[in-house]
């Protein structure tokens, strides 16, 4: 590896490691148009960066006695100025199908770059005609159909029957604690929406209904929880769980009493909101 002196003591004392290597990059943008035969861009296949990472991986478990860690790819993506925007959304896809299908399962996870970007690298491309509105690229789609596969989504258990009030502890995306509630529906709703009080209203939550989030931000009062249900609706009576999780509302954990504060955020909750379910219109 490239200075490997400089970083071997690095690897030993960090509790995660991590590459950034993107497939295929114009690193001249916004300066130049990346064309065949330029030099200000590179592309690689989704197989040697694949393996280029692993053997990274392989190299720092040597230098760490044999003894593995938590790897992940911070950045990845390929670029559509090099690519053009559909060959990007398979390019992804191809790499995942990697990630999948290798049996040793040596990544623990990796990042996209980034949500939006004023050139072709983000999922969303910046509208030159309004810079506060995003154009979807053909990639976004793909991503919400690589995150929601059974393989990349987050393993969800159940625990104990809770009383309020509760501290949910929230330390990442991957690793929290919540609330289940379970719902006996007879049938696909008309109505559905979740009603915040005074005491609940300045709360910052994730929900998750019939596989869709929901965000309720600090002051929202009602959450409508009906969008789940128009796409996917219920075809017989069944039982449907919420769960609800409260990550800091400001993205950083507040200093607290509790000892863990810098990883991990707490938020007390003391009761549900109230929850309107119907299954006829209010007028037909």
């Amino acid at each position: 590896m490239v200075e490997e002196k400089e970083f071997t003591q690095g690897v030993k004392e960090t509790d995660i490691w991590s590459v950034d290597k993107y497939i295929s990059l114009h690193f001249g943008w916004p300066y130049n148009v990346a064309e065949h035969g330029g030099t200000s861009h590179y592309n690689k296949t989704p197989q040697q960066i694949y393996e280029l990472a692993k053997r990274s991986f392989d190299r720092f478990q040597k230098l760490n006695g044999g003894v593995k860690k938590p790897m992940v790819m911070s950045e990845l993506k390929a670029d559509g100025d090099v690519n053009g925007q559909i060959n990007q959304a398979k390019i992804v896809r191809e790499f995942c199908e990697l990630i999948k299908n290798d049996a040793e399962q040596w990544l623990t996870g990796f990042i996209l770059y980034q949500f939006r970007d004023d050139g072709r690298l983000g999922l969303e491309m910046t509208d030159p005609n309004n810079p506060a509105v995003g154009i979807e690229q053909p990639l976004l789609k793909e991503y919400r159909d690589i995150i929601h596969e059974e393989f990349f989504s987050p393993v969800l258990t159940k625990g104990e029957e809770l009383s309020f009030p509760v501290d949910l502890r929230w330390g990442g995306s991957e690793d929290a604690e919540g609330i289940c509630v379970s719902f006996d529906m007879e049938q696909n709703p008309v109505f559905f929406e979740a009603i915040f009080d005074e005491d609940l209203m300045e709360l910052n939550l994730m929900m998750c209904i019939h596989g869709m989030w929901f965000y309720k931000a600090p002051g929202i009062k009602t959450i409508d929880f009906m969008p789940a249900f128009w796409n996917q609706p219920l075809e017989s009576a069944q039982s449907v769980d919420l769960k609800i999780f409260a990550p800091p509302a400001s993205g950083e954990n507040e200093t607290t009493d509790y000892e863990d504060w810098m990883v991990n955020c707490y938020t007390k909750i003391t009761k549900l909101p109230e929850f309107r379910i119907r299954f006829v219109p209010t007028e037909e």
